[in-house]
């Protein structure tokens, strides 16, 4: 996507992530973007989902509720030829959040910085099945927004600055399986 423009509704709304912030959140990620199933959530402009594609995701689900942003996030899409990999809902997060009905692998976040419900979605996010375990979560938020350390089974891994802005990277723990495990002794 590098060097690709986006186009973005004219709105006081739709602040979208930085060239250096999107580089840095990907530069921490890594590979682990690769063949993934990727959720960007509060999608703006789709910036982070179409870099994710473009880095190698396997597909992209955008969230977005505003009128203008979800049109300018398909015009991008079909301006750079993913149209075919991407899905595009128009909706508000959180209602996206209980109707979605598969996990993904990596999960990115950008809410308005002004969104006071951020806990609510990462608790959404920790307690449902959205997110694979072992999967990521990278959330982006104003340096004022505090966020937990912990979100049910979401563990916080890391967490940059970059000027105003904060990134907090969670991973979901794998959940312990229920079964017993054969101690490998004969039964007699």
């Amino acid at each position: 996507m590098k060097g690709a423009a986006l186009k973005a509704p004219r709105d006081a709304h739709t602040r979208p992530t930085s060239d250096k912030v999107r580089q840095a959140i990907f530069d921490v990620i890594g590979s682990a973007v690769v063949d993934s199933r990727v959720l960007d959530l509060y999608a703006g402009t789709g910036a982070l989902g179409i870099e994710a594609l473009s880095r190698g995701a396997e597909t992209a689900d955008f969230v977005e509720a505003r009128s203008a942003a979800w049109r300018a996030i398909e015009a991008n899409v079909c301006s750079l030829g993913m149209q075919s990999r991407a899905t595009i809902w128009r909706m508000p997060v959180m209602k996206a959040l209980s109707r979605l009905d598969r996990a993904f692998d990596l999960i990115l976040a950008d809410p308005p910085y002004a969104d006071r419900d951020i806990e609510g979605m990462m608790e959404s996010l920790a307690s449902g099945d959205v997110v694979e375990p072992g999967g990521l979560v990278v959330l982006e938020h104003g340096k004022r927004i505090e966020t937990q350390s912990e979100y049910g089974s979401l563990r916080r891994w890391q967490l940059k600055r970059y000027g105003d802005s904060m990134v907090s990277f969670y991973r979901r723990a794998f959940q312990p399986s229920a079964e017993p495990t054969d101690s490998g002794k004969e039964r007699g």
